[in-house]
């Protein structure tokens, strides 16, 4: 009798080198999302921390501020400076003087410095002088 042949199936065999790969794949996978989200969570924490330390500066500067205000509001000079702009008070023998066109009068004080500071005039060719166009507004108030 000849041997039958017989033709064995191989069985799938699983090999431990095999799953313990597959499962090393699936841990790194798993691992790495979470990293990755840890990692997304940590920047929007550290951006929270950033604008909670500066909102916390800004109402620290704001209380320094306030602070140094009410110091300032408890002293005599306060008061005095006080009563004197928004008043009109005066002390005893004192007279007050109020100028009514300051703002005409720094005006033309800014454009004298700007006059003195060699804008006044330029020598022409033929020996005349002209005016310089900048220092035209401080021409007027020169011959005052």
């Amino acid at each position: 009798m000849k041997r039958a042949r017989v033709i064995r199936k191989k069985k799938a065999q699983l090999h431990p080198f095999r799953i313990a790969a597959l499962c090393l794949i699936v841990l790194v996978l798993f691992v790495g999302t979470r990293i990755s989200s840890l990692a997304d969570k940590a920047e929007r924490v550290k951006e929270d921390v950033f604008k909670e330390s500066e909102a916390y500066f800004n109402a620290q500067s704001r209380y320094n501020r306030l602070k140094s205000e009410v110091n300032e509001i408890n002293t005599d000079d306060f008061v005095e400076r006080t009563a004197r702009r928004d008043y009109g008070y005066c002390w005893y023998g004192e007279t007050i003087y109020t100028v009514a066109n300051l703002d005409e009068l720094e005006k033309s004080v800014a454009d004298e410095d700007r006059t003195d500071d060699g804008e006044e005039s330029e020598t022409q060719e033929n020996g005349e002088m002209t005016e310089n166009p900048e220092s035209a507004d401080a021409a007027p108030e020169a011959g005052n």
